[in-house]
C-alpha cells in the first residue's frame, strides 16, 4: 500500500503505511459494513449534525483521520492472479483473495463439530461489482451471491465460493459426478471430509 500510494497515487516519498495503520484501516472497513451510512464522512463526526438524529461514530478517536482513510482507500489493492486474455475472468480481481482466505482459514481455524452450508449475499455498496445480481428472497437482495460454510458455534465463516453464473458454475469441480446443488455442498465442505463433523444444509442443496 505504501508503494501504491507513492507511485500510482502520487502521495510523495513521505507517504508510509505501517502494520498498525492497516489494522485500524481494516477495522474501520469492518465497522462500516456493520453500521452502514450514506456518506463515509459521517463516521468521523464527533457529534450529531444540527437538526438530525444520527449515531455518533467518531472513528477519529482510533487514530486515523478521514483524509488518511480515504487516501488509503485510493491505494488499496487486492493481490491478483495474472490476467488470461483468452479466457476473460470477471472475478479476477478477487479470486486470489478468496483462494487465500480459504487456504488461510483452513490452516488456522479449527471449527466445532457442526458446520452449516448456506447461501449469502455480498451486499453491493454502490461501487462496481462484476456479476451484480438481485435475489429477492435475501435480506440484502442486491449484490453477489456467495456459497458459504460456517462453524455453528462460533459463527465464523471458514469457506467462501462466489456464484459466477450458470455457465461458469456448470464447469465447477464435482459437477460432472453430482447434481449442481450437491456439488456446491461438497465443495464447501471439502476441507472437512472424513473429519467426523456434522454438516447442516437446507433443501436447496439436496436437489
Amino acid at each position: 500500500m505504501t508503494q501504491e500510494g507513492r507511485v500510482r497515487c502520487n502521495f510523495g516519498p513521505t507517504w508510509d503505511v505501517t502494520i498498525e495503520d492497516l489494522k485500524v484501516f481494516l477495522g474501520i472497513l469492518i465497522y462500516q459494513a456493520c453500521y452502514p451510512e450514506p456518506n463515509r464522512r459521517r463516521y468521523w463526526f464527533a457529534e450529531e449534525e444540527e437538526g438530525e438524529v444520527n449515531v455518533v461514530h467518531d472513528l477519529g478517536q482510533y487514530g486515523m483521520s478521514h483524509r488518511r482513510f480515504e487516501r488509503m482507500m485510493q491505494c488499496f489493492r487486492l493481490p491478483e492472479y495474472p490476467m488470461d486474455c483468452e479466457k476473460p475472468d470477471l472475478c479476477i480481481r478477487v479470486r486470489k483473495f478468496l483462494d487465500s482466505f480459504n487456504e488461510h482459514v483452513n490452516r488456522r481455524f479449527k471449527p466445532s463439530w457442526c458446520m452449516v452450508v448456506d447461501e449469502s449475499m455480498a451486499q453491493w455498496k454502490g461501487v462496481g461489482m462484476p456479476g451484480l445480481m438481485y435475489v429477492a428472497r435475501k435480506p440484502t437482495p442486491l449484490g453477489r451471491e456467495m456459497h458459504t460454510t460456517a462453524c455453528s458455534e462460533t459463527r465464523i465463516i471458514s469457506f467462501l465460493e462466489r456464484y459466477e453464473g450458470k455457465d461458469v458454475m456448470a464447469q465447477a469441480p464435482l459437477v460432472k459426478d453430482y447434481s449442481k446443488s450437491s456439488a456446491v455442498a461438497l465443495r464447501c465442505t471439502k476441507p472437512y471430509w472424513h473429519s467426523g463433523r456434522v454438516v447442516v444444509i437446507d433443501s436447496a442443496f439436496s436437489s
